[in-house]
């Protein structure tokens, strides 16, 4: 019997409820992108917020309604029990440098091809992963400050930016990779846009080495050609002054 492979969503809000239940779920359309999950097939769970494909899991049941009425506040009610078979973790930069699966505005397609099954269990198990540029703050700091959209970022500057990019209706994602060259960079914010996603870094650090990694995150920036807004402890007071003119000339934020 073929074993398929499949990606089911979630946030850092919802992840660890999905984890908790042992049960992923989607939206009711979403069955119309994976609506053949049996029993035995792998899943794996993308938190499009932190950019991390988290597996390996295997379906315990095939997909349905309601499985769990109650789970996510019933927000999202199609839903495959599952159970964890490996706790691994790859970034949308490894994904990316391996072209395992496509991204369509910011997320993995749903179906792992069948061609890349192998390639991926074995990605996921294997040291030849890319290292990120600079220090990887996510996992020695992890973020505590929830912001109004259900991010949860480490400082109080980030949780400012955030939340005026929520409060100015501006889709965004907060640290996650992306691949430039043979490094993997790993930036604060992103913006999808229907041409080039649009980063913001904010440079807020004084430690040893941080001046360093800030210089190879700006020459990697530059090599890839990438949109890039930069902002200081200094402009958090005038963010409309600041940021939202730089949206404007990209087309995000109407005058």
């Amino acid at each position: 019997m073929t074993q398929n492979a499949y990606i089911f969503f979630c946030t850092d809000k919802t992840e660890q409820e999905c984890l908790d239940r042992m049960l992923f779920g989607g939206k009711e359309g979403y069955k119309s992108k994976v609506p053949h999950v049996k029993v035995g097939d792998l899943l794996f769970l993308y938190n499009f917020q932190s950019d991390r494909l988290h597996g390996i899991f295997t379906a315990t049941s095939e997909a349905a309604m309601n499985i769990e009425p109650d789970a996510w506040g019933g927000g999202y009610p199609w839903q495959v029990k599952v159970e964890q078979q490996a706790c691994l973790n790859l970034t949308r930069a490894d994904l990316e440098a391996k072209k395992i699966v496509s991204f369509h505005k910011g997320r993995p397609q749903a179906k792992v091809p069948a061609a890349m099954i192998r390639v991926l269990l074995d990605y996921f198990k294997s040291a030849d992963r890319l290292p990120p540029l600079g220090r990887d703050y996510r996992d020695e700091n992890p973020g505590t400050i929830w912001t109004r959209d259900g991010h949860k970022v480490r400082s109080k500057a980030e949780q400012t930016i955030d939340d005026w990019l929520y409060d100015h209706k501006i889709a965004h994602g907060y640290e996650g990779t992306v691949v430039v060259g043979k490094d993997r960079v790993l930036y604060d914010f992103e913006i999808p846009t229907d041409t080039e996603p649009i980063y913001i870094e904010f440079w807020g650090l004084r430690e040893k080495g941080y001046e360093d990694r800030k210089q190879q995150k700006l020459s990697a920036y530059a090599q890839g050609k990438l949109q890039l807004i930069e902002l200081l402890p200094k402009h958090l007071k005038g963010l409309d002054k600041v940021l939202k003119p730089r949206l404007v000339e990209r087309g995000v934020l109407a005058d």
